[in-house]
């Protein structure tokens, strides 16, 4: 397969995997956002994202997995990374990091950071995720997308990031790219980002 038409190939598969992102969305609000008794509400909230996938992945030919560990009797810790998805032939592979907006540090240093220094850095795969919740309504999905722009372009410096890119910008969902260098450019000298953001009426 010539290099065009593999990078191709690569893109499709990652679209195929943020459909199923998207696609898994719960249509009510989750209630791990207000109940106290969950430590750790995103993992909850991606562990229903994943079992909604993992109903659907090979239907889009790739598999899912999440590597949820139970802790308790209810509790969940998703170990890294938080959704992994691969093609069927296990050739390609790819993952998302999730977290709750609002502290944009932990947004930018324990999920865009860990691609940038390539942590999860699969060979020839330039393409990753990020699903962000926001808990206060769809009313807080723009102004968490443009504070989020923001603490990105003033750690552009440390993300190696050359350009940021909206691709959709509603009141429900919100879906923007950003592109950056590789400091360790052994795999990929570049890697472009998803960044889609969910919301709740």
């Amino acid at each position: 397969m010539i290099k065009q038409e593999w990078k191709k190939y690569k893109y499709k598969f990652f679209e195929k995997c943020c459909k199923l992102i998207c696609e898994a969305k719960p249509k009510e609000r989750p209630i791990y956002f207000d109940n106290k008794k969950y430590t750790k509400p995103e993992d909850h909230i991606t562990n229903d994202y994943l079992e909604v996938i993992k109903k659907n992945d090979l239907k889009q030919e790739v598999r899912a997995d999440g590597g949820k560990q139970k802790c308790g009797a209810k509790e969940y810790a998703l170990q890294e990374p938080d959704i992994t998805f691969s093609n069927l032939t296990n050739t390609l592979k790819t993952c998302f990091e999730c977290k709750i907006l609002g502290e944009n540090s932990k947004y930018i240093d324990d999920g865009i950071q860990r691609f940038v220094i390539e942590k999860y850095g699969f060979v020839n795969m330039p393409f990753y995720g990020m699903l962000g919740y926001v808990k206060d309504g769809d009313s807080a999905v723009l102004r968490y997308k443009d504070n989020l722009e923001k603490s990105i372009d003033n750690k552009k410096n440390d993300l190696n990031l050359t350009s940021q890119e909206i691709i959709e910008n509603s009141n429900l969902q919100v879906v923007f790219k950003t592109k950056h260098t590789i400091t360790d450019q052994k795999r990929n000298p570049k890697i472009e980002i998803t960044h889609i953001l969910h919301c709740w009426a």
